[in-house]
């Protein structure tokens, strides 16, 4: 007879690195190991023991069922039709319409790249509590200034439509990120930055930075005591002195004034205040707000914590509910864009079903 414990599992995509990623999960049971098949063949076994913080905030057991595995073949090879994955019963786990429909791009083919994000350092000036930057196995570098000529020349050969310098890394925190921002600015590219703003710049940094079309700040919240204690060695007033240096340069220079846009890391620390900051931030002059997905990693001992929303009591996890539609509201009217992480609003939404479920 056919065990009736739930099924549960994807295989959502295959990664930046060629891997098949996916989750399985049969609640109750110890551990849960799948078969993958590859033109109806076996070819690896795997425990699906791996965390992912969506699948926790989604209410997954305890997060800890994520698989990662590597292709049975070439990736120009591999057709995601003919690939399987199955529970011990042989119950097939779903795949995705995003894996279903993967092909391998080999981007070197074309002569031409749209986008290129480039990392001049992996190294930051800040210990954001929910940053990779802040583990303790931590370890950022910095590109070389060799491999920066080399590489100039190449986004020159590919005619890129525009350069996005960001990664875990702070730009701004390299000596000389503005001369090579400068050269780039000079080559004839459209330069977006991700940027902290926590150190004040130097009349030359400014300059280089007046440059740059798109300035994506980090601004978790615009309460300074909370935004000190989560994002730790960083000033509010820093960053508006700088947003406000950097609008005056371009204009000294006849230049374009950037748009800005503030960035948010969602947590249990700044989403009560959400509806204030985006108006505080429309005051200053800003009309694009992006508020990302907390990636839950090992707590700090020497730091405040945060937690994923999920976690708010239901009278506030409600209001942020609610919050979210007032903020998408207050921008649209100041014809301004909102940006909200894929997966957010939909793991409140299940946590809240899930909640009212169990009253």
């Amino acid at each position: 007879m056919h065990d009736p414990t739930p099924h549960l599992g994807t295989i959502d995509q295959i990664d930046e690195e060629y891997r098949i990623a996916g989750w399985a999960y049969r609640p109750g049971q110890p551990e849960t190991e799948v078969s993958l098949l590859y033109r109806g063949e076996a070819y690896r076994r795997i425990v699906a023991d791996q965390y992912r913080a969506d699948l926790e905030a989604a209410g997954v057991g305890t997060g800890q069922h994520a698989f990662w595995a590597p292709l049975p073949c070439e990736p120009s090879d591999f057709r995601p039709d003919l690939f399987e994955a199955r529970f011990d019963d042989g119950w097939l786990v779903d795949r995705s319409g995003s894996f279903l429909s993967w092909a391998y791009i080999d981007l070197l083919t074309s002569p031409v790249t749209e986008l290129a994000n480039i990392e001049f350092t992996s190294r930051c000036n800040l210990r954001c509590v929910y940053c990779a930057v802040s583990q303790p196995d931590y370890n950022g570098r910095d590109m070389d200034v060799g491999d920066f000529d080399d590489i100039l020349e190449v986004l020159k050969g590919r005619r890129i439509g525009s350069i996005t310098v960001n990664g875990h890394g702070e730009t701004t925190l390299l000596p000389g990120w503005h001369h090579r921002i400068n050269a780039l600015a000079q080559a004839g590219f459209r330069l977006n930055i991700i940027t902290n703003f926590a150190r004040l710049l130097s009349d030359e940094e400014l300059q280089a930075m007046a440059r740059i079309s798109l300035i994506n700040v980090s601004v978790d919240t615009h309460r300074p005591e909370i935004l000190r204690q989560v994002r730790r060695r960083v000033s509010l007033g820093n960053i508006l002195i700088n947003m406000t240096a950097t609008t005056a340069k371009a204009a000294e220079l006849g230049l374009p004034p950037p748009t800005y846009v503030w960035s948010s890391v969602m947590n249990d620390k700044v989403a009560g205040d959400v509806v204030d900051y985006v108006r505080f931030g429309l005051a200053c002059g800003v009309r694009n707000f992006l508020f990302c997905n907390l990636s839950k990693y090992p707590d700090l001992e020497d730091g405040v914590n945060v937690q994923h929303v999920t976690t708010l009591p239901d009278a506030q996890l409600n209001q942020f509910a609610d919050d979210l539609r007032t903020i998408r509201r207050l921008i649209a009217e100041h014809g301004g864009s909102i940006d909200i992480a894929a997966g957010l609003p939909d793991a409140i939404e299940l946590e809240l079903t899930n909640r009212n479920a169990l009253r």
